[in-house]
């Protein structure tokens, strides 16, 4: 019981002394104010403080403005990247069915019609060519200038687009250092 009651004296002789000296500074800063009016060049010196403060609200209030600014930039920002990404989700789907299609068509043989698009169907058609080259082409066949991925009937002795160099005799079990593109992993 002891211990409770010197702490409430504790706190109270706390709060005494926060009351004095509250007290005495807010008589130091009337007896300031009063010397400032007092004698002239003191005035200049609240004159100053109180332009400071002038400088310091409108330097807050700019950086409110600056901030709304910034907010709306990114709300535009934020905007344009959920159309974008609606386009593109919108391009995936087709690009997914147009896919599903074509594994459709390569596992029954059967033609498969591969999904439309909004761009007259060209990358639909655009899919189908590569798919019609890629039945085209020579799994063993090799040319010096275009590598391991040539369609049927294209070898380095027929190849009428060669580059400077071409060796007609290279051969996918001698490239005669051709090129390299495509090579299947060994």
């Amino acid at each position: 019981m002891q211990g409770v009651a010197q702490k409430a004296r504790r706190k109270q002789n706390l709060d005494d002394v926060q009351d004095f000296f509250a007290t005495e500074y807010h008589d130091l800063r009337e007896q300031q104010k009063l010397n400032s009016t007092q004698v002239g060049f003191h005035s200049a010196n609240a004159a100053m403080e109180q332009v400071q403060i002038v400088s310091a609200l409108d330097n807050l209030a700019l950086a409110a403005t600056t901030d709304r600014d910034i907010v709306a930039k990114l709300t535009a920002i934020t905007t344009e990247l959920a159309a974008t990404n609606k386009s593109l989700t919108e391009q995936i789907k087709q690009l997914l069915a147009t896919n599903a299609a074509l594994v459709g068509r390569a596992s029954t043989g059967t033609p498969a019609t591969p999904a439309t698009n909004t761009d007259g169907d060209t990358a639909a058609k655009r899919i189908a060519r590569l798919a019609n080259l890629e039945a085209k082409r020579d799994p063993n066949g090799y040319c010096w200038t275009h590598g391991y991925r040539v369609v049927r009937g294209h070898t380095s002795k027929s190849c009428t687009s060669r580059a400077n160099g071409h060796q007609e005799a290279a051969t996918r079990q001698d490239t005669m250092s051709g090129c390299m593109t495509w090579k299947p992993a060994e």
